[in-house]
């Protein structure tokens, strides 16, 4: 996608990784890709992912997104859920983001060869033995 214009995985790569897409979807779904596209091509930036060695991973990353875009547009938006027995009240909110889906996890990473967490430890003094 290094120039700016291709997306990382098209309809036919999204329905071998996702399944088939319904002829109603498939217009979304092909926004999406280029959406999520963009989205990697700043990670692929900011981390200096080689494009052409990580082609495939790329791809299946891409059409991941997508599939957890499509999933979470799909379900029902829940924001709290009361519960009352015996005169007791529990209300539990949740927290809804709009960038569901496009977040990535860590076998995203992984496949990416992006390195992510992990801490470096210091050791200020010196033992003596």
């Amino acid at each position: 996608m290094s120039d700016g214009n291709a997306a990382y995985a098209g309809i036919e790569a999204y329905e071998l990784y996702c399944g088939n897409v319904a002829l109603a979807d498939r217009e979304r779904v092909e926004a999406l890709l280029e959406k999520a596209s963009a989205r990697l091509s700043e990670i692929v930036a900011e981390y200096g992912v080689d494009e052409e060695a990580k082609a495939t991973a790329l791809e299946e990353v891409c059409c991941n997104m997508v599939a957890r875009r499509m999933r979470s547009a799909s379900a029902v938006p829940l924001s709290s859920v009361s519960l009352q027995a015996n005169g007791f009240m529990q209300t539990m909110n949740y927290a809804t983001s709009s960038r569901v889906g496009w977040q990535l996890y860590e076998e995203d990473y992984d496949a990416l060869g992006i390195a992510v967490g992990g801490v470096a430890c210091v050791y200020p003094w010196r033992r003596s033995s």
